[in-house]
């Protein structure tokens, strides 16, 4: 028989796991570990989504645990979105600290660390990019939408970029390529610097050949960044 001043300290374990896994948490991240990490990130690099892990040190910690209903959040709003996929990451339990050979600097700025992987970052990744001076757990947390805004210009920069490979092969009419070009223009015209992520992702999908691109829209996309670049410093 379990000692009745057991089962509250149980009770709070059980808790903390619940808040930080929903019930349907495992449905729509996958647990990273040390054997399928590699793997993982490959399969789905290679298939042009966007791999976003979290790490975190323990169940119990308290960092962790306060920014927990953002990542939950992020999680169910995009779970059906075939651009981006996550992955969450238990150091206590199976402790990732390389990806591909690539240290991961996981704790290194507080806790959680999160992470993302696409063809632009390597099989290695990247670490989120902070935007503010906040803890991890706070910047990363539900008061602010710094990570749902980060989730969002992965996901939408990324299925914009597709539609407009697919509007814009060699196969598809000039009308086509222009209408694709114009809203290619209305979501990232306005920043060289997000000008510069697509033409990035259009000189890779040219070298790969994964989707041939007309000579003219590689030739446009650098045209608006010299436009911009008149207005504005790079």
């Amino acid at each position: 028989m379990v000692a009745s001043s057991v089962l509250p300290a149980i009770a709070l374990v059980l808790g903390v796991a619940q808040a930080i896994y929903p019930d349907n948490h495992w449905e729509k991240s996958v647990e990273i570990t040390k054997e399928n990490a590699d793997a993982f990130v490959k399969e789905h690099v290679d298939a042009g989504r966007t791999v976003i892990i979290r790490a975190i040190s323990q169940v119990g910690n308290g960092d962790c645990n306060r920014q927990a209903p953002a990542w939950n959040k992020v999680i169910e709003d995009w779970a059906s979105n075939d651009d981006v996929i996550f992955g969450d990451s238990l150091l206590k339990k199976s402790p990732v600290v390389e990806i591909h050979g690539v240290k991961q600097r996981l704790g290194s700025k507080g806790w959680p660390t999160i992470r993302y992987f696409n063809k632009e970052t390597g099989y290695g990744g990247e670490p989120y990019p902070f935007k503010t001076r906040m803890a991890p757990w706070k910047e990363l947390g539900p008061e602010f939408s710094y990570l749902h805004d980060f989730v969002e210009e992965v996901v939408n920069s990324r299925s914009m970029f597709k539609e407009f490979v697919a509007m814009c092969d060699q196969s598809k009419t000039d009308q086509d390529c222009k209408d694709a070009q114009e809203k290619f223009n209305l979501k990232f015209g306005a920043s060289p610097e997000d000008l510069k992520k697509q033409l990035t992702r259009l000189q890779k999908t040219m070298e790969e050949g994964d989707a041939p691109v007309r000579p003219e829209a590689l030739e446009w996309v650098l045209e608006r960044i010299a436009q911009l670049s008149e207005k504005s410093e790079l």
